[in-house]
C-alpha cells in the first residue's frame, strides 16, 4: 500500500512539474531559454531576465530589478523603453517600487539632451523610488505579448540613483557609456529578444 501511495505522490509531483515547466515554456521562460544579462557601475546593480526567443503571438515575462550597492539615495529609478513601440500591452505581474508608471506618446519626459521635457515617440516604462537605502533592491516583472509584426524586440535598459540636494546632488547613471542612446538622450543597454514566426 505505502508502494502504491509513493508512485502515484511521484506521478502527482512529476506532473504538477511538467505542467509548471509546460506554462513557463510558453511564456518564454524555460530554463534554455532564459537570459540574464548584468549592468553593473560604480555600485549599481542591474539585472534582467528575459527569454532568447518568443513566438509571434505568445505570453512571455521580463524581470528587471536594480540593486544600490552605494549608499542612502534620495531617489532613483530603473527605466524600460520600446523603440519600436508607439504603444505596448504589459501587464505588471509584481513590482517593488514606491511608483510604476508607463508612458504612451506624446506624453512628455524629461530629456538630458534638451533639458527640458520633450514628447516622447515610443513607449517607456518607469519605476521610481523615493529613499532608496543601501543594499536594497527594487524590481518589477512584466508579462508581455509577442508582436507578429517584427522579427526581433528591442528593448532599452537604464538606471539612475539621486544623492543629495542643492550643489551637493550628485547623479549615478547606468550604463556610464554607451553607443545607444534613448530617445530622452540617456545611455542604455540594448536587449534583444527572437521572435520566432
Amino acid at each position: 500500500m505505502r508502494v502504491l501511495i509513493n508512485i502515484i505522490y511521484i506521478s502527482l509531483f512529476a506532473s504538477s512539474l511538467f505542467g509548471d515547466q509546460l506554462k513557463n515554456e510558453i511564456r518564454g521562460n524555460s530554463y534554455s531559454n532564459l537570459k540574464t544579462t548584468y549592468i553593473n557601475s560604480m555600485g549599481v546593480n542591474i539585472t534582467i531576465k528575459h527569454p532568447k526567443s518568443v513566438y509571434a503571438g505568445d505570453i512571455y515575462t521580463i524581470y528587471a530589478s536594480m540593486t544600490n550597492k552605494i549608499d542612502y539615495a534620495r531617489m532613483g529609478g530603473l527605466t524600460l523603453s520600446f523603440p519600436q513601440y508607439n504603444s505596448i500591452d504589459a501587464d505588471v505581474l509584481s513590482k517593488k517600487f514606491d511608483k510604476l508608471n508607463g508612458y504612451l506618446p506624446p506624453s512628455k519626459l524629461y530629456s538630458k539632451v534638451y533639458d527640458r521635457n520633450i514628447p516622447i515617440d515610443y513607449y517607456v516604462i518607469e519605476g521610481w523610488e523615493n529613499k532608496w537605502s543601501y543594499n536594497s533592491t527594487r524590481y518589477m516583472k512584466l508579462e508581455l505579448k509577442a508582436p507578429y509584426s517584427i522579427n526581433q524586440i528591442d528593448i532599452n535598459v537604464r538606471g539612475v540613483l539621486v544623492f543629495g540636494k542643492g550643489r551637493d546632488k550628485k547623479e549615478i547613471a547606468v550604463p556610464r557609456s554607451s553607443y545607444i542612446q534613448d530617445q530622452q538622450g540617456y545611455n542604455v543597454k540594448r536587449i534583444s529578444i527572437k521572435v520566432n514566426k
